[in-house]
C-alpha cells in the first residue's frame, strides 16, 4: 500500500486502501508500522485532515482492530533496542557481583 508523508511529530506516513477499508500509518518511533482495519473513508478523511494527527489517531483510530506489520526496519529496531536493554541488564548483574 502506498502511504503519504504527513506532518505530524508522532506519525511519519499514512495510507488508505478503500476497497478493503485499510488504514495504514507508519509511526516515528517503537515498532513503525501498524494497520487498522474496517475503516470507513471519511475517518480517513478527517485523519487527514485533522490537526493534530498523533491526537486523532489516539482518540479515533486505536478504537479499530489493528495489527503490528513487521518489517525489517522495526525488526532491526527492536533487536537493536532488546540487545541494549540485554547489555545494560549483563553490566548491573556483574557490577552487582563485585559488591
Amino acid at each position: 500500500m502506498k502511504r503519504e508523508p504527513v506532518k505530524s511529530s508522532s506519525i511519519k506516513s499514512v495510507g488508505y486502501e478503500n476497497r478493503s477499508k485499510m488504514l495504514e500509518i507508519e509511526f516515528r518511533r517503537g515498532p513503525s508500522l501498524y494497520r487498522y482495519f474496517d475503516v470507513p473513508w471519511q475517518v480517513y478523511s478527517a485523519l487527514m485532515t485533522a490537526e493534530s494527527k498523533g491526537t486523532f489517531v489516539n482518540k479515533i483510530i486505536k478504537s479499530f482492530r489493528c495489527e503490528e506489520v513487521v518489517t525489517e526496519r522495526s525488526r532491526s529496531k527492536w533487536d537493536s533496542l532488546k540487545s541494549s536493554r540485554f547489555l545494560k541488564k549483563m553490566r548491573q548483574a556483574s557490577g552487582s557481583r563485585r559488591n
